[in-house]
């Protein structure tokens, strides 16, 4: 048979000898409800976190996905950034990804991008100046971009779906990888090679718990943050929203 595999922006065919396809999955159907609202109601009822305009400050770090997630980062901002875009810069959680192309960063940031696009800071692995945190309970060696140490008070926008060894994406997953050094993200992708490295599986998930960890050496380092998790649908719709503690945003 032939089957289409989703490939960047396009499909690729591929023909698959019938006795070895099992079944092909897709997401489910679900209702959309109004997102901004989903987004709104979610910011109001805060989960383990002070409310978000107690949280806003006059310097704030907004630490967002590169454009390699389905995070709908703009819609966000659309609920958020007159709050806080006079007072804050913002932090694109790469990875050892490369930068965003400029088609990447519209992406990302949509109809803001040119009104914030002097704010806006690509993390580099390998070139940023970073910060050594220590050591995690498995070893690897924490060091943060130095943008984010220098921050007291950070938003973080993030999603949550499957990942292939992390269990999931989303939280903890914008401090590891997203703003670590590059030798730090290699010490920590080694644990995939475990076979508790699963989708979906966060107990006993050896990358899930490091990234985890490091998270929790950055917020003990004197940081407040508020996460903004999000769930979408195939075609990048907001499902869900949970906001507040990053770790119980995320679990929530």
């Amino acid at each position: 048979m032939e089957i289409k595999i989703p490939y960047g922006k396009r499909f690729l065919k591929v023909n698959i000898n019938d006795d070895n396809v099992g079944d092909i999955v897709y997401p489910n159907p679900i209702k959309i409800e109004n997102e901004i609202r989903t987004i709104g109601n979610a910011i109001e009822r805060p989960i383990g976190s002070k409310a978000f305009d107690e949280f806003l400050d006059d310097d704030l770090l907004i630490i967002v996905n590169d454009a390699t997630r389905p995070t709908p980062t703009h819609k966000v901002l659309d609920v958020i950034l007159d709050d806080i875009k006079d007072n804050s810069k913002f932090l694109i959680a790469t990875g050892s990804h490369r930068a965003p192309t400029e088609k990447e960063y519209n992406f990302i940031f949509g109809d803001h991008y040119k009104e914030i696009k002097d704010k806006i800071h690509v993390h580099d692995s390998k070139n940023d100046e970073m910060v050594y945190l220590g050591n995690t309970k498995k070893g690897t060696p924490i060091h943060v971009n130095k943008m984010a140490m220098d921050a007291e008070r950070i938003i973080i926008i993030g999603s949550v779906e499957p990942h292939y060894f992390a269990g999931y994406t989303g939280g903890r997953k914008s401090i590891l990888p997203g703003i670590s050094s590059f030798e730090t993200i290699e010490k920590n992708h080694k644990h995939a090679l475990s076979p508790k490295a699963q989708t979906l599986t966060l107990k006993n998930n050896p990358v899930h718990e490091d990234m985890e960890d490091a998270a929790k050496m950055f917020e003990r380092s004197g940081k407040e943050i508020f996460g903004i998790m999000t769930v979408v649908d195939l075609e990048r719709r907001i499902y869900s929203a949970k906001a507040g503690d990053l770790f119980d945003s995320f679990y929530a």
